[in-house]
């Protein structure tokens, strides 16, 4: 997803190379503003975003700069960066596991499936990968499993135990 919603702000993943996360007050859904942003260093378009309490996690094209990035919203207006990482690839989907772990689908030779551990977002360590024969196109985590979206015309959807991919 390219943008995710909680309480009254919503946080968009953009294509902007001078703000890729941008973040709107939607308290009064007619006058929408943004109220704040952030820069990632390079030049590639946010892809995904997610949102759990008030971290988020900023996927982007493969480029320069980091494609994995993690923040603290605590104050929308100002999110502050706590730690970034280069998967040297697209990110195309993230879907957070409360604070500490994030689910990513990403174009990868090998690991389109990833779970990376952010419990200490200044150096985010890869805990599993998974080859999906083809490009990660989106992810969601429900607790328990993470659903996958692949480009993979014979499986366009895996199933993954978060810790045990089959």
């Amino acid at each position: 997803e390219r943008m995710t919603v909680s309480g009254s702000y919503l946080y968009a993943a953009t294509e902007s190379d001078t703000q890729e996360l941008v973040v709107f007050s939607v308290a009064a859904p007619g006058s929408m503003a943004p109220v704040g942003g952030y820069d990632v260093s390079g030049t590639q378009d946010g892809q995904a975003i997610d949102i759990s309490g008030t971290i988020v996690v900023l996927g982007r094209d493969d480029g320069s700069g980091p494609e994995l990035s993690i923040f603290d919203v605590t104050a929308p207006s100002a999110p502050v960066l706590l730690g970034s990482t280069d998967l040297s690839e697209e990110v195309n989907g993230v879907a957070l596991e409360g604070t500490s772990f994030v689910h990513v689908a990403a174009d990868d030779d090998q690991a389109q499936y990833q779970r990376w551990d952010i419990s200490n977002p200044s150096t985010p360590t890869q805990q599993a990968s998974y080859n999906l024969n083809d490009d990660g196109e989106g992810v969601f985590f429900d607790g328990v499993y993470a659903y996958v979206g692949s480009e993979d015309n014979s499986q366009e959807l895996w199933i993954l135990g978060p810790l045990t991919p089959p």
